[in-house]
């Protein structure tokens, strides 16, 4: 590791939000793998399937939201317009 400081952070607003490149990742199975790792749900797609939805809506932009949900559509195996409605 680097002895060198970390950058101070800008200042910012308290109810900012600041993003790594990680905010932006498309990568379900990373995703998963960190909440069944943290323990938060269980592996199973019954279980993941809300905290899916709400990583694809969480996305920063158009671009990332595209990706994930295409991601999410087939991780979960179900068509674009249930989970549309999902």
């Amino acid at each position: 590791m680097s002895d060198t400081p970390l950058p101070a952070l800008p200042e910012c607003p308290d109810d900012a939000v600041l993003l790594d490149e990680s905010s932006f990742s498309s990568d379900i199975d990373e995703f998963v793998r960190h909440l069944v790792a943290q323990g938060t749900c269980e592996a199973s797609k019954d279980d993941l399937q809300p905290w899916i939805i709400q990583w694809v809506a969480d996305s920063p932009d158009r671009s990332t939201y595209r990706d994930r949900k295409w991601e999410a559509i087939r991780y979960l195996g179900t068509p674009e317009r249930t989970f549309q409605r999902g």
